[in-house]
């Protein structure tokens, strides 16, 4: 606020006198010893106005002379306009934030459009780590920094509800309860004894052991997973049971640390829509199939190295966070219409986001 109001006033004494406002810019000053701010603009001026610089600072200083809340205005060097404010402006100007509660932050109400934030990102059926609990306190930091400044804000948790873990998980709970095998999709909605969070922490650690060790139930794993995502009606209801615990458990984990989300979509909403951008992808060419797999190639990085192909669909038919992440954004801009959507993530994702964000390469 205070630097806004400098600002203006100096603008407006530099118009009266004739002088480009548009290039007068005043910035902290680099030595204390010589005030609080500095005008650099003369030598540049010099060069428009065809007058010595010096003299076009003086022109300055004598314009700002009007300004009463300024003080030791002077010319130095070259053509430096050095100047401080008052004791008595800085004094009235620190009560004034003191007593305000937005601290000289002017509440524009809702006018600076609509951000979607995309931070916490749990996964179901695994128990949050240390990543997850940064991302979330960076993320709600971030949604009250916005909502302070003017900006509409959606918070997205971003459940990772969708990908390989939940076969690992589904093969594990069928191995330990092979009634689910041949159970009604309906019976195990209704009859079926969910497991507890603690069960679920201890489910998938167990059956990752097991698919490293065995590259069968690896296998398995990934066809689970792929049949979930097809529209398995047996593993869809054991699926929704567990998505359900594992959301309750982290709206109190999320609760207890005052972390905000107004949705808890996953990544399984944006499935639909991946069917369709795949099917979109490969009627534009710009997607191929490679060793079983379907990708879109991607461009030189910086023009030296290669990035790795984005995946859109596997060899086994199932589909990665890659392609989730494209059809995400494809509903986000559709349905909410942000006008910006932030991701609050590890560095880890970098190369994650380089390939969702490349334009295909041109042989694509």
């Amino acid at each position: 606020m205070l630097y806004s109001k400098l600002s203006n006033d100096i603008a407006d004494q530099c118009r009266l006198v004739g002088l480009p406002v548009e290039s007068v810019d005043v910035v902290p000053s680099q030595r204390d010893d010589l005030g609080h701010f500095q005008i650099n603009s003369a030598m540049t001026l010099a060069k428009t106005l065809r007058r010595p610089p010096r003299e076009i600072a003086g022109q300055i200083v004598s314009a700002l002379a009007k300004i009463n809340y300024l003080t030791n205005l002077r010319v130095d060097g070259p053509g430096f306009v050095n100047l401080s404010l008052t004791p008595d402006y800085l004094t009235r100007a620190l009560d004034t934030l003191v007593t305000d509660p937005r601290q000289g932050v002017p509440d524009l109400g809702r006018s600076r459009g609509m951000v979607l934030l995309d931070y916490g990102g749990p996964n179901v059926a695994k128990a949050m780590h240390v990543g997850h609990l940064r991302s979330a306190i960076i993320g709600d930091t971030l949604r009250r920094l916005a909502l302070f400044l003017g900006y509409s804000v959606l918070a997205d948790v971003h459940l990772g509800d969708w990908g390989l873990p939940m076969g690992i998980v589904l093969g594990e709970l069928l191995d330990r309860d092979p009634r689910l095998a041949t159970m009604d999709p309906q019976a195990i909605a209704a009859e079926w004894l969910t497991p507890t969070i603690d069960d679920l922490n201890e489910l998938y650690p167990a059956g990752s052991a097991k698919c490293q060790s065995d590259a069968g139930l690896m296998t398995r794993a990934r066809a689970l997973t792929a049949r979930l995502q097809a529209g398995d009606a047996s593993l869809l209801a054991m699926w929704r049971r567990i998505v359900a615990v594992s959301v309750a458990a982290s709206e109190q984990d999320f609760a207890r640390l005052n972390v905000h989300f107004d949705l808890w979509h996953g990544e399984s909403r944006a499935h639909d829509r991946l069917t369709s951008l795949i099917a979109s992808a490969r009627q534009q060419g710009i997607a191929e199939m490679s060793e079983g797999a379907l990708v879109i190639r991607l461009p030189e990085a910086d023009g030296t190295e290669d990035i790795p192909p984005l995946i859109l669909e596997k060899s086994q038919g199932g589909v990665m966070y890659a392609g989730t992440d494209l059809a995400t954004i494809a509903d986000r801009v559709e349905t909410l219409a942000p006008d910006s959507i932030l991701y609050v993530v590890d560095q880890r994702q970098h190369l994650h986001f380089e390939q969702c964000s490349e334009p295909p390469s041109a042989s694509a």
